[in-house]
């Protein structure tokens, strides 16, 4: 797939199931920001994924996200750089950005730029572009999935995930 720049069809097809955000108290009727989406791929498509990032995963690294590192230690990380400023008699402001919609969207052409300027292989590129160039997702709602207007057999692909 990498040299030949090709991914398969069903690869390319996913389907979005709704999680429920928990919440203090379900006495109002709920609406979509009530729910999370999360994406179903198919597991040879996680797999392959896998497969690149252990042999690209150099140049797909960003500053920021560590792998094995999570929300729990920046956390801790910024309460104890708080603990420590208060305790010398400092005030310290903070300020909270929210980003969860910040990577609901992402400049595909960008993107491409950056990874051009990290020397990534053209092989890795040509097949992101492919891959990402033909992506199509449904949204399942009580075992039942949306049909949207790129054709039926995107549906029945979906379906067979």
């Amino acid at each position: 797939m990498l040299f030949s720049s090709y991914i398969p069809t069903g690869f390319r097809y996913s389907y979005i199931v709704h999680i429920p955000k928990p919440k203090e108290s379900y006495s109002k009727s709920l609406t979509c920001e009530d729910f999370r989406g999360i994406a179903i791929s198919p597991i040879l498509s996680k797999v392959f994924e896998h497969c690149l990032l252990d042999r690209f995963g150099y140049f797909l690294s960003t500053f920021g996200f560590e792998k094995g590192v999570g929300c729990s230690f920046a956390i801790c990380t910024v309460r104890n750089v708080v603990d420590n400023l208060t305790k010398q008699g400092s005030t310290c402001n903070l300020c909270a950005i929210d980003l969860s919609k910040a990577l609901d969207k992402v400049n595909h052409h960008a993107l491409y730029l950056k990874l051009i300027k990290r020397l990534v292989p053209n092989e890795l590129l040509n097949l992101l572009e492919f891959w990402l160039s033909g992506c199509y997702s449904c949204v399942e709602w009580f075992n039942d999935l949306s049909k949207d207007d790129i054709s039926d057999l995107v549906s029945g692909q979906a379906s067979r995930l």
